[in-house]
């Protein structure tokens, strides 16, 4: 993944690069105090790797040292043994994680940010720290927002259809009372549809869909993440 911060607009694209290449730019918005080293004496990673990891994205360098402990619990006692980098969890392991545990769009989340990288399948240490990082507190809008589109494009054809927003709806509101009736869900996608979709081609593009979230607070709760650590 690959980032390149203009001014106040962000240019993303997605590639083969590796983690260190993500963020580096976007972070310079919000530079944390990293202060010191402080806590770290035990530490599974190398030093080098919490500076390069502290670098690159919104966490300091004990932050992403405990968030390393969490991942290692998180991948399960059956994977003892393996190299730090070669542990993966699934999407039942990552549910046990309290801060998404009860995130609406974790499946989509999971699907979007697991590369099974290296021919591994499952969700690795950079995977896991990129979708973390992704939702920070700090990360900017466009940023939770360009990855909210790519949760929503189900089919990867780089637009949101009916459909899309159905699954959408139906998520959001799934244990509240009012949307069962499939003719009032359809006047809702419909409206939805009519307000946001500025060509009229029937599909919204990243642009019209930012547009939408720019309205929906309540809609980008689901994408800032506060890991307690």
């Amino acid at each position: 993944m690959k980032i390149v911060d203009a001014q106040d607009d962000i240019i993303l694209s997605i590639s083969a690069l590796p983690l260190e290449y993500s963020f580096a730019l976007a972070r310079c918005k919000y530079p944390p105090f990293k202060g010191l080293d402080m806590g770290l004496s035990n530490t599974k990673l190398p030093r080098d790797d919490l500076r390069e990891y502290a670098d690159i994205t919104y966490f300091e360098q004990r932050e992403i040292d405990s968030l390393s402990e969490k991942f290692e619990k998180l991948a399960g006692e059956d994977q003892i043994g393996k190299d730090f980098f070669d542990l993966r969890i699934n999407i039942q392991q990552l549910k046990q994680m309290r801060e998404l545990a009860n995130n609406p769009f974790l499946p989509r989340m999971y699907k979007v940010f697991t590369t099974n990288e290296n021919g591994m399948e499952g969700m690795s240490f950079d995977d896991f720290l990129d979708l973390l990082n992704c939702f920070h507190t700090h990360a900017p809008f466009k940023l939770r927002s360009y990855y909210a589109f790519r949760i929503f494009d189900i089919d990867n054809d780089g637009d949101i259809d009916k459909h899309d927003i159905e699954n959408i709806i139906k998520t959001l509101f799934k244990n509240q009372d009012g949307l069962g009736d499939d003719d009032l869900l359809m006047q809702v996608v419909e409206r939805v549809m009519d307000e946001a979709d500025m060509d009229e081609t029937g599909r919204l593009s990243e642009a019209e869909f930012k547009h939408v979230l720019m309205k929906c607070d309540e809609f980008m709760k689901q994408f800032k993440i506060r890991v307690k650590i």
